[in-house]
């Protein structure tokens, strides 16, 4: 097999190979011939080079060396590979306005019940009142006061 033609499981691989990995086997000699992106020396610009196992990068007919190129940084995606990884951010990013929109209708029912309990909490306490006037019993009186007490622990005015 010809070092062109790779399994799915070395291109998985090569996948996986970081920066640092990349510049070091360009520095041995080591990097497979493909497009790279490449960071330059200067001004920190990154650009696609193509690099062959005999000559090194090159653009057009200049030869770069390890003094105008700072770092590899990765492969240069197929076009199947560019499409797919286009396709996953699109579906990721639907999902996370999906999610958005989720949160954002959750907290607006949030600030509802927040309301809704506020009300009931003072016909509780009205009724409290009215409980302890009236002199009615302690088990009835003691159950509005906890129901109070729990609605004002969750609304955090304890």
């Amino acid at each position: 097999m010809s070092k062109s033609q790779k399994t799915k499981n070395e291109q998985q691989k090569d996948l996986c190979i970081t920066s640092e990995q990349l510049t070091e086997q360009w520095k041995k000699g080591e990097l497979p011939s493909g497009w790279y992106w490449v960071k330059m020396s200067y001004q920190d610009a990154i650009i696609p080079l193509y690099y062959s196992e005999d000559y090194g990068f090159k653009y057009d007919d200049h030869f770069y060396d390890f003094e105008e190129i700072s770092e590899v940084l990765d492969k240069v995606p197929s076009y199947e590979q560019w499409k797919s990884s286009n396709k996953l951010i699109l579906t990721l990013m639907d999902n996370i306005k999906d999610k958005s929109d989720l949160l954002q209708r959750a907290i607006v029912k949030n600030v509802e019940l927040k309301e809704l309990l506020k009300k009931h909490r003072d016909t509780l306490a009205r009724t409290l009142a009215l409980c302890i006037d009236l002199n009615f019993g302690e088990k009835q009186k003691n159950k509005f006061a906890d129901d109070i007490a729990e609605i004002d622990q969750v609304l955090g005015e304890e």
